[in-house]
């Protein structure tokens, strides 16, 4: 990832309502990926991309929702 990242502004979790939410990364994650996770700055989802995996994932309770409109909408700053 070569954008700062940081918690999704305005992105409440719909399971406990916290404004939590942090990009969910799917696929094979580089260096930079697992340091960002462990800052708890991402989630990694796994390896495998199905066609409707969740875009956003809640740092309180763990909760995994969204889609790529959520995630172009809210953006990550850039």
């Amino acid at each position: 990832m070569s954008e700062p990242v940081r918690v999704q502004v305005g992105r409440v979790c719909p399971s406990c309502g916290r404004e939590e939410s942090i990009p969910l990364l799917w696929g094979m994650p580089g260096p930079e990926d697992f340091e960002l996770a462990d800052r708890e700055l991402v989630a990694l989802g796994g390896c495998m991309l199905g066609p409707d995996e969740p875009t956003l994932a809640c740092r309180a309770c763990g909760m995994q929702w969204g889609s790529d409109e959520d995630v172009e909408d809210g953006g990550l700053p850039g």
